[in-house]
C-alpha cells in the first residue's frame, strides 16, 4: 500500500532534521537524570491491589539494537494475576527525547513481531480528582493468540496518541531549549474483543495509580 506524503509530513521530517542536527545544543537544558540500573523494578510494587506479579512469557519487546539501547535507558516487563486475568505490563522509560531520537510506538512493534492490527482508537482514562489522560487501545492478532493492548505515552508533560503528536510534542520542546523524557507505559491482555478486554485492564490500571508512591507515579502519570 502507497502512504501519501502530506506537507505536514515533510515539514515535520525537515524540522526532525534541524532538531537531530542541534540536539546537543539544547541538551545541556534538560532537567531529567537518567533512572539507576533497575529503577523501574525497585518502584513498582509486587501487589498492586488484587493484583500480584508473577513472571511474565510471550512478551512483545522493542525491537533489538543499538537504536533500542540508546532509546531506553530502563525497560521492565512484569505479569500481574487477579485470580481470574493475566495483564502484562511493560514500562520503557528514554531520559532523551529529541527530534531524531523518540520511543518506539506499539503500532511499530506489534507488526514487526508478527502481529496484525486489526483497530485502534483513543480511550481516556481517569486518574482519580477529575483528571484523566490520553491513551489508545488496539486490537491485534498474530498466529497463535488475540491481544488487547492499551497503552499511553508520556513524553515530558504531554500525553501524544499518534506518531505525528508524538514527533511534534518533542520537537516543540527541543524548539524551546528542553529535550523532555519519555515513558511509555504498555497494558495487554489475551482477550478476543476489546469489550472483554477493557473491563480487565481499566481495573488494573486503577489499581496501578492507587497502589504506585508518589515518584513513579509521576513517572508514569506525569
Amino acid at each position: 500500500m502507497k502512504v501519501a506524503t502530506t506537507r505536514r509530513d515533510l515539514l515535520i521530517g525537515g524540522v526532525g532534521l534541524l532538531c537531530a542536527g542541534g540536539s546537543v545544543a539544547v541538551a545541556q537544558n534538560t532537567t531529567v537524570d537518567p533512572l539507576p540500573a533497575h529503577a523501574l523494578e525497585d518502584a513498582l510494587p509486587q501487589t498492586l491491589g488484587n493484583w500480584r506479579a508473577m513472571p511474565a512469557a510471550a512478551v512483545v519487546m522493542p525491537p533489538e539494537g543499538s537504536l533500542t539501547d540508546r532509546l531506553y535507558s530502563n525497560v521492565m516487563v512484569r505479569a500481574y494475576h487477579d485470580g481470574q486475568n493475566e495483564v502484562t505490563l511493560l514500562l520503557a522509560y528514554g531520559a532523551l527525547q529529541s527530534g531524531g531520537m523518540q520511543m518506539h510506538r506499539p503500532e511499530l512493534c506489534y507488526p514487526a513481531a508478527g502481529f496484525a492490527i486489526d483497530s485502534s482508537r483513543r480511550v481516556d482514562l481517569p486518574l482519580g480528582n477529575g483528571r484523566t489522560i490520553a491513551a489508545k487501545l488496539l486490537d491485534t492478532r498474530s498466529s497463535v493468540r488475540k491481544e488487547q493492548v492499551l497503552y499511553w505515552t508520556r513524553i515530558g508533560r504531554e500525553f501524544p496518541t499518534s506518531r505525528i503528536d508524538q514527533r511534534w510534542t518533542v520537537l516543540r520542546e527541543n524548539f524551546a531549549g528542553r529535550i523532555p523524557d519519555g515513558m511509555l507505559v504498555r497494558t495487554s491482555v489475551v482477550a478476543e474483543n476489546a469489550q472483554q478486554a477493557l473491563p480487565i485492564l481499566d481495573s488494573f490500571v486503577s489499581a496501578l495509580t492507587h497502589s504506585v508512591k508518589a515518584p513513579a507515579r509521576k513517572l508514569l502519570f506525569g
